[in-house]
């Protein structure tokens, strides 16, 4: 019997999505939950899982087609007896709500879900052949059976024959060679087993276009490369335009002596490893961020303007920028009032592992009522922030170090840490934004008041 397998609904606000990979082949013997298709939507990867078990018949879909709920992804053919998971028959499944990211090696793309038992058995395609009458893969004719799921991959595939769900790769990796234009099939992992790296992909990338020299697309000066926009991309520029377009943006810099604050982080910065959470400034940031916010509400405000409304925010979700692989992602730490320093690290360090695996629903990416960036992570002491539209401001701290200033007529080192607050003028008045970063740099500068908040 012939079951049509189609994209469910996939949430709120998301519309269509790009197919990035597909996990099965015609005439694959695939079981339920098993993931069959690999999307993009705007802000988030996911597998699509199998709702039946049965045989991969015809694929309708493509590598980089853009679908919608209702596309037709797969026909498969399942016995007759066989009912979904909720006994009825046809009911469509909803994807998984990121991508599974592997914490060891193991058979990429069969779509297990973690702790689920792999099933050792499938349908048989023709005969088991006597002892005298077994060959090797490359002088038998039949498809290899699939090796069951090992946490080590003792013998990966050979260069170019592999199919796509036996590569092994983490899906993160398949994304960035697909975006390269790699065909992964034709690596050698230098992971464990045989385990294809994102280093991996970017050296080959890299020895791909030294072998290339340039040639390739030009337009009338040079050489190009084209890349399609994903999704996400795509989604990051319709916001900057968005926040471009519907707010007045003034930004004001100014720096926080940390010195003090700073000692007492580096003396207590091991007190959460046992965790695996290192404490970095940011916790006493937002800290100060939410007494702050606390004193102004205006800059913890939205502007109605349709309505002729102010909309004050009795809570503090503060949306906290990540730095991906698939640009920047900003899920939102709610009710960062109510928590204190420690728990404010520990659920930073949360948001930041799942933001980089894509293990977050579109609910995540909203409801923030100020944003938090931190660029002294990377490099830099000073930038521009764009305001995450409808918020109405925006802050921005630079790497912190030491530098050289005047205190009591003498010139002394302290450890400054740049801030940098890009603010809606409509809303915001220049000298509110000044008492705001006033009160913030002042409870940055007296440690005690972060503590005892």
């Amino acid at each position: 019997m012939e079951e049509q397998v189609k994209l469910p609904d996939m949430g709120e606000g998301v519309e269509s999505a790009v197919v990035v990979g597909l996990l099965v082949e015609v005439g694959d013997d695939v079981e339920v939950d098993q993931g069959i298709v690999e999307l993009e939507t705007d802000k988030a990867v996911a597998e699509v899982p199998s709702p039946k078990a049965g045989t991969v018949k015809k694929i309708h879909v493509e590598t980089d087609q853009e679908i919608t709920p209702g596309t037709l992804l797969l026909t498969l053919d399942v016995p007759d007896e066989q009912t979904d998971r909720s006994g009825q028959e046809g009911q469509e499944t909803q994807p998984a709500e990121g991508p599974q990211e592997p914490s060891e090696p193991q058979e990429s793309g069969t779509g297990e879900q973690k702790g689920k038992k792999p099933s050792s058995k499938k349908k048989a395609k023709s005969p088991k052949p006597s002892k005298d009458e077994e060959k090797t893969p490359e002088e038998s004719s039949e498809q290899p059976q699939k090796p069951a799921k090992s946490k080590q991959r003792t013998e990966p595939p050979a260069s170019g024959n592999a199919r796509p769900a036996d590569i092994p790769a983490a899906p993160s990796v398949r994304r960035l060679a697909r975006e390269l234009g790699l065909d992964l099939g034709a690596l050698r992992g230098s992971g464990t087993g045989g385990w294809i790296t994102e280093q991996d992909v970017k050296d080959a990338a890299r020895t791909t276009l030294q072998r290339r020299g340039g040639a390739g697309a030009t337009d009338d000066w040079g050489p190009v490369r084209r890349e399609r926009l994903r999704s996400i991309r795509r989604s990051i520029a319709e916001k900057m335009q968005q926040s471009h377009a519907n707010t007045v943006t003034v930004t004001h810099f100014d720096d926080a002596d940390v010195t003090d604050l700073e000692a007492f982080r580096t003396e207590h910065k091991h007190d959460l490893a046992d965790e695996g959470v290192e404490l970095t400034l940011l916790p006493f940031v937002v800290r100060a961020v939410v007494g702050a916010l606390t004193a102004h509400p205006r800059v913890n405000a939205s502007l109605d303007l349709d309505a002729g409304e102010i909309v004050y925010k009795d809570y503090i979700s503060l949306s906290i920028a990540v730095d991906t692989d698939r640009g920047l992602i900003a899920p939102v730490l709610r009710d960062a009032d109510r928590l204190s320093v420690a728990e404010v690290a520990r659920a930073l360090h949360d948001l930041a592992d799942r933001a980089r695996a894509g293990e977050f629903e579109l609910a995540d990416l909203r409801g923030g009522t100020f944003s938090l960036s931190n660029l002294g992570s990377i490099a830099g002491r000073y930038a521009t922030p764009i305001i995450n539209y409808p918020e109405s401001a925006v802050l921005l701290t630079g790497r912190a170090g030491p530098t050289p200033v005047v205190r009591d007529g003498r010139v002394v080192v302290r450890t400054l840490l740049p801030l940098s607050l890009s603010y809606d003028h409509r809303l915001i008045d220049g000298a509110e934004a000044a008492r705001f970063l006033r009160d913030l740099i002042a409870s940055l500068e007296s440690p005690a008041r972060l503590l005892t908040r």
